[in-house]
């Protein structure tokens, strides 16, 4: 079926069924197969009420998702779908995670797929402070570079760019994190602050790493200054730091 069909569907069909009685058919006692497939199509129902109300009660505090450390490898994938029905909540997850500073049963590289999560939840303004806080927080659980040593900040540093960054949030928004860095006594906070600021004057090599979609919600590339007097004033304001 059409996915507007489909999707139609399965929200009619949620709101037939207790939101107990789908997790323990479709999660719990479910084939991995049938789990990881209902999660897909949950992504696609952030439009939906009774989704939103089922994915909030898996991935909030409390929920049967919500502990990301206590997470399988097959679990963590589920996760990572409903993510976009309920981002706050997903958000809240993840920075419960990086306050612990445990990777639980997870691997970095699955750290990494956590930032990306992040980051593509960072395109909302309104969580955008948030979510920069939990990258820096996340840093200590993800591998450094191979070759320098040094944390790799991909993430953080896309969200810092003038152009491309995936972000919503201007540039009088990101300015202050960036001050908070490079006022910071913890060298590595300072060297990240002088990476972020590096990203923020660029002119070219931009990277282009935000994801353009986030399961239904579409994505576009995020604030970017559109006239000469917009690339002037961002240029200022980061240069005055």
């Amino acid at each position: 079926l059409p996915h507007a069909i489909s999707n139609r569907l399965a929200a009619q069909g949620l709101e037939e069924h207790l939101p107990l009685e789908m997790e323990d058919r479709l999660f719990k006692n479910a084939p991995e197969r049938v789990s990881s497939s209902f999660a897909h199509r949950l992504s696609f129902l952030h439009t939906s009420p009774a989704a939103k109300a089922m994915v909030s009660g898996f991935i909030g505090e409390g929920g049967s998702f919500s502990e990301i450390s206590r997470l399988t490898s097959k679990e963590l994938p589920i996760f990572l779908r409903l993510a976009s029905v309920a981002p706050e909540h997903a958000l809240a997850a993840v920075e419960r995670f990086a306050a612990g500073g445990n990777l639980g049963k997870l691997h970095q590289f699955e750290i990494e797929k956590i930032a990306q999560l992040v980051q593509s939840i960072a395109y909302d303004a309104n969580l955008f402070d948030r979510c920069v806080m939990t990258l820096l927080a996340l840093r200590p659980l993800q591998a450094k570079d191979r070759n320098s040593g040094e944390w790799k900040l991909e993430q953080l540093r896309a969200l810092f760019q003038p152009y491309y960054s995936g972000t919503l949030a201007t540039g009088a928004q990101r300015a202050p994190h960036i001050k908070r860095l490079l006022a910071s006594d913890d060298h590595e906070e300072l060297k990240a602050g002088l990476t972020l600021l590096a990203e923020a004057l660029k002119v070219r090599n931009f990277l282009h790493t935000s994801p353009l979609q986030f399961g239904a919600r579409k994505r576009g590339v995020g604030w970017w200054p559109k006239s000469i007097e917009d690339h002037r004033a961002w240029h200022l304001l980061f240069i005055g730091i």
